[in-house]
């Protein structure tokens, strides 16, 4: 299944930048592609483990999100579920629960405070959101870093990174959730540029490039 999931993300960036036909049912592949990735997360079993629970919640909030967004005009609706996914990938990024409880203090006052200032609730759902990615971009980064550095010192001495560090199921999960992550932040940048307007508008055609690869690095984290 995952690798259907591959196989239907790369049609799908086919037809998103032309090289392919079906564009003018764009949304309905772009959401099956969403869908199948979830699929392949529950569908994967290693040793006996179902898939992990917290990659499940990451994309079903993906899958739900872009029911909203892709077909309707609840856009707040679809911006809760993408707040939903970023607290999910903190709890599987952020390990010191000091920096995980200012990560959701901060977001929730910024939420909060919003509302008592009456500001339209996407201005508010965005914020948290904003604060959230935030976080957990800083988290996915250093965990990436420290893989990089890891396999350097071994590359140097010789050995096998194993050797330094002994491979773990849930040192390979929050791997695969921080490439997912960062990926994730590069698809919201483009989302941004987008809405800006004028000459950024052309970075809506990087969204999917960024977003389709996040997808497929957590249902690959599930397994």
């Amino acid at each position: 299944m995952f690798r259907l999931a591959v196989f239907f993300c790369v049609l799908i960036l086919g037809m998103e930048n032309g090289v392919l036909p079906g564009a003018a049912e764009i949304e309905y592949w772009k959401w099956i592609g969403v869908v199948l990735c979830l699929a392949s997360a529950l569908m994967s079993k290693g040793k006996g483990q179902q898939a992990d629970p917290l990659s499940l919640l990451v994309l079903t909030g993906c899958a739900l999100a872009d029911l909203f967004l892709l077909f309707t005009r609840q856009w707040e609706t679809g911006i809760a579920g993408f707040c939903l996914v970023q607290l999910c990938l903190s709890f599987s990024l952020i390990s010191r629960e000091q920096t995980l409880q200012l990560c959701l203090i901060l977001g929730g006052l910024f939420f909060i405070a919003g509302l008592l200032l009456k500001l339209p609730e996407m201005i508010c759902l965005v914020m948290f959101y904003a604060i959230q990615t935030s976080f957990n971009l800083i988290a996915a980064l250093r965990m990436l870093t420290h893989t990089f550095l890891l396999k350097s010192a071994a590359d140097k001495l010789g050995k096998n990174p194993s050797e330094l560090q002994p491979p773990s199921a849930d040192i390979r999960f929050r791997f695969w959730t921080a490439m997912g992550t960062v990926l994730l932040a590069l698809c919201d940048l483009n989302v941004v540029l987008f809405q800006l307007g004028g000459p950024l508008a052309a970075a809506g055609g990087w969204i999917w490039p960024f977003y389709l690869p996040a997808l497929l690095c957590f249902a690959h984290a599930a397994r």
